[in-house]
Formats: structure tokens, sequence, C-alpha cells
């Protein structure tokens, strides 16, 4: 019946599998990037801070992986003798101008995400609190939940970015691993009306649609969206908005064009971070997807839709171990925090 973890292998192995972390919460943190670097060094292990060299050379948002570690009891304490509080994970959204909130800044300024486990999420905002007090110029910012991250995997997992969440297809060439990517995505519900409408057109206005449709999607303001996604206030529309493009698609009206029009255009797009996970298109590869949480069931229902399995926390814990990875609580001892306890 497909049960058990022979029964997930093969899921990753010729399908994918969606994996909802609304268990992981956000921070946002703002400043200098001295600052910035200055806080999280002194909190997470070093595979999760970059170096300033190393920050001014990307040319693109990313994420890194580590582990978020107890303030030191006394100077010089080594990383190994302090106490591990959780994963960490840092997507380093990067801004493609400086802020005008930086006056100085010479180059590309970021809004690091900070995602942590939320049973340690009270312990590792004081610790963060209390390091941008001493610094004095980065600003903490506490999302919680309102920034939604799911995790899809599979062999199959690009190709359900492609075709049910219309991820552009230069997107997914030239992202590698850990490599975030900004973007606007149509809702994808709306994916249906608009290939129907565009089977049904005249061929001259084929060429035009598509160009409403880029015009939509490149629009401007998207990275500051994708950097403040917990304030991103427009909601998908109405399964009965949906329907009447719908019928409009039928009857061979011009969706594009009706998508540009502000009753429908305000919520048919929204802001999303998607960040490469794994090689290539193989079992162990995929992507993690970042969007405001007002937006999950159609991304959702569109995952669904492009047959992904849902996944607990007994599978995540499969396919960490698959990976060589550890998993909260079982590996963080530190914490303080039983397996009764896990977020289920």
């Amino acid at each position: 019946k497909g049960l058990g973890i022979a029964g997930f292998c093969r899921t990753i192995s010729s399908g994918l599998f969606v994996h909802d972390m609304s268990y992981f919460w956000s921070f946002r943190l703002e400043g200098p990037i001295e600052g910035l670097l200055r806080v999280l060094a002194g909190a997470c292990t070093e595979t999760a801070v970059p170096t300033k060299e190393d920050l001014e050379r990307r040319t693109q948002s990313f994420e890194l992986e580590g582990t978020f570690l107890k303030a030191s009891e006394g100077e010089g304490t080594p990383e190994a003798c302090r106490c591990a509080l959780s994963p960490v994970l840092i997507t380093w959204v990067r801004h493609p101008h400086p802020k005008a909130a930086l006056p100085g800044a010479g180059g590309p300024t970021y809004s690091p995400l900070v995602w942590a486990h939320c049973h340690a999420y009270g312990k590792i905002r004081a610790e963060l609190e209390r390091a941008a007090a001493r610094d004095g110029r980065v600003k903490v910012e506490c999302p919680e939940s309102a920034v939604k991250r799911v995790e899809v995997r599979g062999s199959k997992s690009l190709e359900a970015a492609l075709k049910a969440l219309g991820v552009p297809r230069e997107v997914i060439a030239r992202a590698g691993k850990g490599d975030a990517e900004l973007l606007r995505l149509l809702d994808p519900r709306l994916r249906g009306a608009v290939a129907k409408g565009e089977k049904f057109s005249h061929p001259d206005r084929r060429a035009q649609g598509r160009e409403a449709i880029s015009r939509l999607l490149m629009a401007p303001g998207r990275e500051e969206a994708c950097a403040r996604l917990d304030a991103f206030g427009r909601r998908p529309m109405g399964e009965d908005a949906v329907g009447r493009l719908n019928r409009r698609a039928g009857l061979l009206h011009d969706v594009p064009a009706a998508l540009e029009d502000e009753e429908w255009g305000e919520n048919a797009t929204f802001p999303a971070v998607l960040v490469r996970k794994g090689e290539g298109r193989g079992p162990l590869g995929g992507f993690s997807l970042l969007f405001p949480k007002t937006w999950t069931h159609p991304l959702w229902m569109a995952l669904a839709g492009a047959k992904a399995r849902g996944a607990g926390l007994r599978e995540w814990k499969w396919y960490a171990q698959i990976c060589g990875r550890g998993i909260f609580p079982d590996s963080y001892p530190d914490a303080g925090i039983g397996g009764e306890e896990s977020v289920e």
C-alpha cells in the first residue's frame, strides 16, 4: 500500500513529496553587513554564516545551514563546548541596491531570514536580541509563523516547480545548490485558464498575452516583497473569481488582459523565494519554497495536483537519515526537549 520506509524511498526515487515546515519559525535581521555578521557569527556555527568577502562577491540570494548555539558562559569558550539549541537555516536575501535606511552603504545589502525550531524560538530570540543590543545597529524582527516554509523533494520535484507552480525554466536552469531565487508567481489555479485562453486565442494575440503575463510577474517591487514576505497583504482571489476567469477563457475572451485589470490583477500574483536543495534532478534533489502564509492553500493544492505525496515528521526523519543529517529534537539533547514534545 506504499506504507513504510520502502514505499517512501520509491516515492523519492520516482516521484516527489511535500513537507510542511510550519514548526520552523523565522526572524528577520536588518542592519549593516558588519553588524549582521557579528550578531550571527556569535550565535551560529560557521557553516551558516559567510564571510564579508563572500557576501560582497555573491550576485544573488542564497541559503546556508548550521546550528544555533547558546551564548558562551566565558571568554574563549570553544564552539564545540557550547550547547546546541536548534538547527538553523539562514536565507540571505540580497537587495540589488543599497537601502536608504543604511546611509553610506556602497554595495548590496542583505536581510537574512533566520529559521529555527519553534520549541527553541523563545531562547533564540533572547540570544539574538541581546547580541543585537550589544551591536547597536542591527534590528531583529519576529515574523514567527507568518512566513510559510514548504519542502519539496524527489526526482520529479523540479518538474513540479515548472509545471505546477510556473517557476520559469531559466530560473531552474541557472540555480545551483543553495541558491535562492526571488520570484513573483502567478496563482497556480489560474494557469489552466491562461493556457486555455492561449490555446483558443488568435495567433497574433498569443505573443501579446505572454507579454501581459510577463509584465504582471516582472512588475517593480519584487525584491522588496520577497525580503518582507510577512508584510504581503494581498490574499488569493476566491474560487468564484477563478471560475469567472475560466469561463472567460472558454468564451475566447482575453485572459491575460483581464489579469492586468484591477479586479483580478491585484490578487493574481504573490512573492516567493525558491531555494534549490540537493544536486540536480536525482531523488535527493528538490527545493524549499518560502511564501506568505495566506497563500498556502493554492500552492498546496497545486503540488497535490502534481501527485506530490504529503510527508509528515516521520517521513521527514527518514529523509534526514537518508541524507545523513540530524533531526530535531533527537540530535539536540542540549535543547532539553523530549521526543514526546516534538511538534506534530
